[in-house]
């Protein structure tokens, strides 16, 4: 699995360097498009990785999709790359702080990261499972880098027949040394990918008995 990904990641790396400059001019540039998945990219200047998106409409409501993305006992069943999960500090199930220890291919050391996870909704009726990053829970081991920059969201749109559509951004910075266009491969690689095995979990995914009443407005949250 991870030397077929390393092997695209090295391919698409000459094309994905080539449009990060119209990307920042032109903000999300569409770099893939297959089985009723979009993917896009942005370049922030900042950090010198990619932002990612990707959208695609599930045969799924709204409450399963947050029941499965906050279910962190499963999450390795389909989040790409994903290996060791643990919710290391619960203040409620949609407000919590989880570490995740990620397969890296070779040559690249295996990444850990600290996130923290709020659920909130929306005044136009979407819910969003924001992701943070977080800066105590876990001790650092010497097996892992720590990744040191997380910001993104899940927002589940509810459509009309209980589908969903699913928008999906994130921006990291994984830590430590390597080249800057495998990891910005490999973060839209590894998403997309995700996407597939999310759509496929949900055909048979049992949600969990989960109340979005409780779940706070995003206008009475501060997310800075």
């Amino acid at each position: 699995m991870y030397k077929h990904i390393l092997a695209s990641v090295v391919l698409a790396g000459s094309g994905l360097i080539a449009g990060m400059s119209s990307a920042f001019a032109a903000g999300w540039t569409l770099e893939k498009e297959d089985n009723g998945i979009s993917a896009y990219t942005q370049f922030s200047q900042e950090l010198g990785y990619n932002r990612v998106k990707l959208e695609m409409v599930v045969d799924a409501p709204v409450e399963s999709l947050v029941s499965i993305n906050t279910d962190a006992d499963g999450l390795n069943q389909w989040m790409e790359s994903f290996d060791e999960v643990e919710v290391v500090k619960q203040d409620a199930w949609y407000d919590y702080v989880l570490y995740v220890t990620y397969d890296f291919p070779f040559p690249y050391q295996d990444r850990d990261s600290l996130s923290r996870t709020l659920v909130y909704k929306k005044d136009n009726g979407s819910v969003v499972v924001k992701f943070l990053l977080a800066d105590e829970g876990k001790a650092q081991s010497d097996d892992y880098i720590r990744m040191d920059y997380i910001d993104g969201a899940w927002e589940f749109i509810p459509l009309e027949n209980h589908q969903t559509k699913v928008v999906y951004t994130s921006l990291v910075s994984p830590g430590g040394e390597g080249p800057k266009w495998v990891i910005n491969a490999f973060s839209l690689d590894v998403p997309f990918t995700s996407f597939e095995n999310l759509r496929e979990k949900l055909k048979t995914y049992q949600p969990r008995n989960l109340s979005l009443d409780e779940v706070p407005m995003e206008s009475d949250l501060s997310l800075n």
